[in-house]
């Protein structure tokens, strides 16, 4: 099996231990295994909103420090984005003065990453209707980041066609989700990874994200069912 894992966020070593695992799970298998890591050509992202090239140089070295301590051999590829933020701004054809309605509508070649600059705008301000000018700057900035992921990740998956399984981290966000989006378009099977119900532990979703209530109330209801300590069920 050939597996492409697409790393972003590795100042959030939890989630970088995460990728970690799973790419030492599918070298154990005998799999392949190339991660497609973010080089900061998306100009911005949770981990660094105002795209600082020192956050982005010690993201790097988080992600290459935990790579070595792998126990096979793995590729690694720069994202690589082939447009600029104008450009990517351009090609979303965003009006000049936005309103939050804009960007739930705003479809990039057919795809929600509109939503997308804005749930990461409202993690980063903490406020959910974003409409301060803060606010509605960091939305564009993060739109123009959601495109460049995209556009990035479909430019390599275009000289890379030949995998069978991706990895991407929750999938809310603008980059993680323009990344998503290009790999459920190179009809590749995608799975987004998410802490679990400790630090120790995390869950991958097919296809979807972790906010999915529809596979959420499937899962809820197949561990009831497959429980076999009523005195758990009932508590």
């Amino acid at each position: 099996m050939n597996v492409l894992i697409v790393s972003f966020f590795n100042t959030w070593v939890t989630h970088l231990g995460t990728e970690l695992e799973i790419a030492e799970k599918h070298l154990k298998n005998g799999d392949s295994v190339t991660f497609l890591s973010c080089d900061g050509s998306v100009g911005s992202c949770m981990n660094n909103p105002l795209g600082s090239v020192d956050i982005c140089s010690q993201c790097r070295l988080k992600r290459l420090d935990g790579i070595g301590q792998l126990s096979g051999e793995v590729a690694v590829y720069s994202l690589n984005s082939p447009l600029s933020q104008n450009e990517a701004l351009d090609a979303a054809c965003i009006p000049d003065s936005p309103s939050i309605d804009d960007y739930k509508a705003l479809k990039y070649k057919g795809h929600d990453l509109g939503w997308a600059a804005l749930s990461s705008t409202n993690m980063l301000y903490r406020d959910p209707l974003c409409d301060s000018t803060e606010a509605m700057q960091s939305a564009r900035t993060f739109l123009g980041a959601a495109i460049r992921s995209y556009e990035g990740a479909r430019k390599f998956l275009q000289r890379h066609p030949d995998f069978d399984c991706g990895y991407v981290f929750n999938g809310r966000f603008a980059v993680t989700r323009g990344a998503f989006r290009a790999l459920q378009d190179a009809k590749i099977e995608v799975y987004t990874h998410e802490r679990g119900s400790s630090k120790n532990r995390y869950q991958v979703y097919p296809d979807t994200f972790p906010h999915d209530l529809t596979l959420f109330q499937e899962r809820v209801r197949e561990a009831w069912l497959n429980s076999d300590d009523l005195e758990l069920r009932e508590c």
